[in-house]
C-alpha cells in the first residue's frame, strides 16, 4: 500500500479500492498503475462474518488506520455498495466516491436462475467461469484466469453469504444517498447487470446531478476488460472535482 503523498501545499488523496463480489484487490492493480496518486486497495475476503455493514466497518477501520489524509474511494459492484457505505460513516475523511458499475445499496432482485447461480458457486470453478463469461464483454483469458482465482479462494459459505449481503442491500439504499462528496458513477456499454431499469430507476436518481462515464466494449468488470478507459475517468474525475 503507498500512502498519500503533497505537491507544495496541495495535499494529494490516496485513492482506496474495494473489490466486487468473488474478487480481490487486485482487481484493481492495472488502474491503480495508472494513476499519479498513491492508492490502496482493501481485501473484504479477511472479514470473517459477510455483511455489508461487516464489509463498511472492515474498509471503514482500513482508512482510519492504515491511509494519511483524504482518501478517494473507488468501488465495483458489491464494492459500490461498501464504498457508499464508509463515505457516509467518514465524511471528514472521504473527498470523492467513484462507483463502477455499481449495485443498488438497496439491493436488487435478480433472475432466480442467475441468483441462484450466483450463490451457489462457491468452490465451482466451471460454474464461475460461466458468469464471468455471461457477465463480461472482453475478458481474455489471462484476466478470466485471474478472477477465477480470486473467486476459488472463498468458501461455498462465504459465497453464500456475500451474496446475500450485497443482494439484499442496506436501509441506508432505500433514499436519497447521504453522500455529501463530489460523485462519479462509472458503467459499460455491454453490462447485463447494471443497466435499463436498474440503472435508472434504483441508481441513478439516488445521485441526482453526478456525472456517468460509459466504458465502451465491457461488461460488468470494466476496470479489468478497459483498465485504461476507467483510469482516465477517474483520473479526470480527482483532478477536477476533489480539493
Amino acid at each position: 500500500m503507498s500512502q498519500s503523498s503533497s505537491t507544495g501545499d496541495v495535499k494529494q488523496p490516496t485513492i482506496v479500492f474495494v473489490h466486487g463480489f468473488l474478487d480481490d484487490g487486485d482487481t484493481w492493480n492495472d488502474v491503480a498503475a495508472g494513476l499519479p496518486w498513491g492508492s490502496a486497495r482493501v481485501e473484504l475476503g479477511d472479514v470473517p462474518s459477510p455483511t455489508l455493514d461487516a464489509f463498511a466497518e472492515h474498509v471503514t477501520d482500513f482508512v482510519d488506520n492504515k491511509v494519511v489524509g483524504d482518501v478517494v474511494l473507488v468501488g465495483q459492484s458489491m464494492g459500490s455498495q461498501v464504498a457508499e457505505l464508509v463515505t457516509v460513516r467518514r465524511p471528514d475523511r472521504v473527498a470523492g466516491l467513484v462507483l463502477v458499475a455499481p449495485v443498488p445499496l438497496g439491493g436488487v432482485s435478480l433472475p432466480a436462475e442467475m441468483a441462484d447461480a450466483l450463490r451457489n458457486c462457491g468452490g465451482q470453478l466451471e460454474l464461475q467461469r460461466g458468469i464471468r463469461t455471461q457477465l463480461s464483454a472482453d475478458l481474455p483469458e489471462d484476466k478470466m484466469l485471474r478472477l477465477l482465482y480470486s473467486g476459488m479462494q472463498l468458501t461455498s459459505d462465504q459465497v453464500a453469504a456475500t451474496f446475500d449481503a450485497w443482494s439484499s442491500g442496506h436501509p441506508e439504499g432505500t433514499g436519497p444517498t447521504r453522500v455529501g462528496a463530489p460523485v462519479q458513477i462509472i458503467v459499460a456499454d455491454s453490462d447485463p447487470v447494471v443497466r435499463g431499469q436498474l440503472l435508472d430507476e434504483l441508481i441513478l436518481p439516488r445521485f441526482a446531478g453526478a456525472p456517468v462515464a460509459t466504458i465502451t466494449s465491457s461488461g460488468h468488470w470494466p476496470h479489468v476488460e478497459q483498465p485504461a478507459q476507467v483510469t482516465d475517468v477517474i483520473f479526470r474525475f480527482v483532478a477536477s472535482a476533489v480539493r
